[in-house]
């Protein structure tokens, strides 16, 4: 912008330096025609051209101030990222945190149905057709996990935060025919066939961003790690003021690397993706989970993710989901 107002400016100014000087030739001109030998007659002369220089170059003015009040200011603005105050340093790990994905798992309809037996469900939350529906469970017993086929029973419940009197019902709750506890219930997956299952624990339930969690699972060396922002003064038991996190999974099997991005968090709300089982569910010596994936105090969402579904350079595939919400 600035070197176009100079561009503009010695243009007009040459312009009318030409003009000028041709206007004091013809000022010379008639003052040598006509022989002024009085010296006021040729002040006058003189002066005048000194005038109409003062006059051409405050027109240079005006026209350059109305071309730059014209003129759209094309300057490029180049958003910068927030910056965080020194008060509030951060663990900030090699990876790009600031990512257009967009939060993942997506909130969408999955291959398989999954439900829980915990509480009551708000009645939007729960179809009481899939009642219908052929189940399978994962269960705990005293000796141990595993798969089994079960019925299920859907009926109304009164939904303490919902429900005003006590004898309204408008809540769901989900039972299975089986007693032992049931850590997640799966219809329309044909592949899932009843037996025990290899499960495995970790320390800790959820992974922070710069940790990673090692573990072997059938002689194949795996480790889940997050990246992303955390803020470095927080209590220790304040776990939850996180943004951009992502968590991963990597192994190497059979020569071939795998490193697969699980879940996509952009910020919390008081809450922590966190691991609810691990273990092999679709019999294919590998290691699948089910995951919290939410991001908000208020939601619990079981996500299923299974390795015999996974497609080409993946070690897990999400095949099932379900929201629940509190108050």
């Amino acid at each position: 912008m600035e070197s176009f107002k100079l561009l503009l400016y010695k243009s007009i100014t040459f312009y009318f330096d030409v003009t000028l000087l041709n206007n004091n030739y013809f000022v010379q001109k008639v003052f040598d025609n006509h022989q002024l030998n009085n010296l006021y007659e040729r002040d006058v002369f003189f002066d005048y051209g000194n005038v109409t220089m003062k006059a051409y170059h405050s027109i240079c003015l005006i026209i350059l101030c109305l071309a730059a009040c014209k003129q759209p200011d094309k300057t490029r603005i180049v958003k910068k990222p927030v910056q965080i105050s020194k008060s509030t340093p951060v663990i900030v790990t090699n990876d790009n945190i600031y990512s257009t994905v967009i939060n993942f798992p997506k909130d969408t309809n999955y291959i398989a149905e999954v439900l829980t037996t915990e509480g009551v469900a708000h009645n939007e939350e729960v179809d009481p057709q899939l009642a219908d529906h052929e189940w399978m469970g994962i269960f705990k017993s005293d000796s141990g996990y595993y798969i089994s086929d079960t019925k299920i029973k859907i009926s109304h419940a009164h939904d303490e935060i919902v429900d005003e009197k006590e004898i309204e019902k408008t809540g769901w709750r989900v039972e299975s025919q089986i007693k032992d506890s049931a850590v997640l219930l799966i219809s329309n997956l044909n592949y899932l066939k009843p037996r025990p299952i290899k499960s495995f624990r970790f320390g800790k339930n959820f992974v922070l961003p710069g940790y990673s969690n090692t573990f072997n699972y059938n002689d194949v060396s795996y480790t889940l790690y997050a990246t992303g922002q955390q803020l470095r003064n927080s209590k220790p038991e304040e776990i939850y003021n996180i943004s951009h996190y992502k968590l991963y999974i990597k192994a190497t099997i059979e020569g071939k690397s795998y490193n697969q991005l699980l879940v996509y968090i952009d910020g919390f709300d008081d809450a922590m993706v966190d691991i609810i089982f691990a273990g092999d569910i679709d019999g294919d010596s590998r290691p699948d989970f089910i995951i919290n994936t939410t991001n908000d105090y208020n939601l619990i969402r079981p996500t299923l993710y299974l390795s015999k579904p996974a497609e080409k350079n993946q070690l897990l595939k999400v095949v099932g989901l379900h929201n629940y919400v509190g108050c």
